[in-house]
Order: structure tokens, then sequence, then C-alpha cells
């Protein structure tokens, strides 16, 4: 029994770092009026392309916020961040497709923020399914509390990667989800979705 308790306890830690996130531009896509994916800024001085995962809270250019930081691979396997960091890479690997990728993002955060048109849908439900790959070079940086973003409430909650994701990472991103993508084929296929849409 203490084993098992000592296990639940490492397995549900999630390693935060205390971060300063600093907010440039945008990539010039939008959904609805709202700047999407990609966003780009710096954590601690370092550059990264970050998705915004909550359409609630605004930030303006050149905004600075304190937060925490935490690699997605030191969540609990359940984490929506997981399946954030998700549709973060989807954005990445599908930049024409990036907009609906991260109004799905919102979606999945509040599902009152968003209309969910069949692409956004289909995008979420992928999230569903693939969020327990090993997404190596992503991290969610969340506003720590008592912060003023633009409006009143906090700064954006972002899932991050670095500017130029290390060749190994992205290798072993990509045997992660063609792992991932063989094993889940044939309930994929037996449950009439299709993951290449």
């Amino acid at each position: 029994m203490k084993h098992a308790l000592l296990l639940l306890v490492f397995t549900g830690v999630a390693f935060a770092n205390p971060v300063t996130v600093h907010f440039t531009s945008v990539g010039g896509q939008t959904y609805n009026g709202m700047d999407t994916y990609p966003y780009f800024g710096a954590v601690d001085g370092h550059k990264v392309i970050m998705m915004c995962v909550t359409a609630d809270q605004r930030i303006t250019f050149g905004e600075s916020w304190q937060a925490d930081e935490s690699p997605i691979n030191s969540l609990p396997m359940n984490s929506i961040w997981r399946q954030e960091a998700f549709l973060t890479w989807m954005a990445f690997t599908h930049p024409a497709q990036a907009n609906v990728i991260n109004a799905a993002a919102w979606y999945l955060t509040d599902p009152s923020s968003v209309v969910p048109t069949p692409q956004i849908s289909t995008w979420a439900a992928q999230s569903q399914l693939l969020y327990g790959n090993a997404w190596a070079p992503l991290s969610v940086v969340i506003p720590t509390s008592n912060q003023q973003g633009w409006t009143a409430g906090e700064p954006q909650t972002m899932v991050v990667m670095a500017n130029s994701p290390e060749p190994s990472s992205l290798l072993l991103l990509g045997t992660g989800l063609l792992g991932t993508m063989a094993l889940l084929r044939p309930k994929i296929l037996k449950s009439g979705q299709n993951p290449a849409s």
C-alpha cells in the first residue's frame, strides 16, 4: 500500500518551473477575428513558438508575465494539456489549418468560446484519442495567480516549443506519433473516423 501511494504521488506530480514569458508577435492567421497560432515570444529569454489555448484572456504585444512552466511529459496522462500539446504539434505540422486547430484548442478549454464546426470537432476528437504521445519538445506555461492581463483576469495559458525543435526531439515525437497511429488505426477505422481529414 505504501509503495502504491508513493507511485500515485510521483506519477501525478507536474514539475513546474517559475518563468517569465514575453509575447512579441503573431504569425498573421486569425479565427473569427482572434489571432491564432503561431504566437512568437520568449520564455526566460529563449525564443519560442507558442499556441494560446485559452480564449477568455487577452495579451498585448510586448507584454510579459510570470508563469509556471511544466514539460508536457511531466503531466498526468489524462491532463487536458496533453491534448492541447497534440493540437499545438498539429498546428506546427499543418500550418494551413493552424487557425482551425487553434480554435479546437480553445474549444477544449472552454466549449462556449467557439462554435464547433465539423473541422473543429474532428481536431478536438483526434486530440482526445492521441493525447498520450511523448511530446518531448513541448511544455505548458500557466500564468501564476493574481496577475492583471490586458483585460480583467490573467494572461493567456500557452503551449510552447523551442523556436527550432532539436532533431532528436522531432525524431522521438515522430516515432511516438507513428506508433500511436499504428496502435489506434484499427480502433479509428472501426469507429468510422478518418484521422487524415
